[in-house]
């Protein structure tokens, strides 16, 4: 298996149709039965508002090359944050059970077989 980069020149702030266009004419030069993969990044940004805000590229691809043969897209999360992971662990940490084993009831039932 071999993977190959490219550079495509576009207009300003033009990204979807230059990179669709590109991806039509993989599609046309590869072999019969190639799948083309194209994996975009998804912007993970504290806020629902900022997420809508920041994901519209994304949509944009997979909305146009869902109805492409051949042309398979993968979606790849992209933290912005760039404290998301002390972040997170210290909200598991503080929202965990006080009891380590979920097969242990906590309150007086028991389970029966």
């Amino acid at each position: 298996m071999s993977l190959s980069r490219s550079r495509t020149e576009s207009p300003y702030r033009e990204i979807v149709d230059p990179l669709v266009e590109y991806l039509r004419e993989r599609r046309r030069t590869a072999l019969p039965g190639t799948l083309i993969c194209a994996v975009i990044p998804e912007f993970v940004v504290p806020g629902r508002i900022t997420q809508i805000l920041h994901n519209q590229t994304g949509l944009a691809f997979k909305g146009i090359l869902a109805a492409e043969v051949g042309i398979a897209v993968t979606s790849v999360p992209f933290h912005l944050d760039p404290d998301w992971h002390q972040t997170r662990q210290r909200t598991s940490a503080a929202s965990a059970s006080p009891n380590p084993d979920p097969t242990t009831p906590t309150s007086g039932a028991h389970l029966t077989d």
